[in-house]
């Protein structure tokens, strides 16, 4: 199961997201769909670990960062030049390898 409670995602002054809640529960197949700039790549980018929703984001310092996962396990975090350029990134999600 999916469970999304409250999310809210900015781009520096911008709301991109705000207080979404969303449930999918085994079994379940859902679109996302919605007019361009709707949000629906933030949520998307949010809820699989690319981007940092704002309550995490606040309580972090020193800028932007990303999280990346593979299957639940997390393997890179830092700012996004340094996942661009991750070996370990490279080859979970664009098949590269190391």
């Amino acid at each position: 199961m999916l469970s999304v409670d409250k999310l809210m995602v900015f781009y520096e002054n911008a709301i991109a997201i705000n207080e979404l809640s969303i449930e999918v529960h085994r079994g379940e197949i859902v679109g996302i769909i919605g007019s361009n700039s709707a949000g629906k790549t933030t949520l998307m980018n949010t809820v699989s670990g690319l981007l940092l929703d704002t309550k995490l984001k606040e309580q972090r310092k020193g800028g932007e960062r990303i999280i990346v996962f593979n299957y639940g396990k997390k393997i890179k975090e830092g700012p996004p030049k340094e996942i661009l350029e991750d070996e370990e990134v490279k080859k979970a999600y664009l098949g590269v390898e190391v």
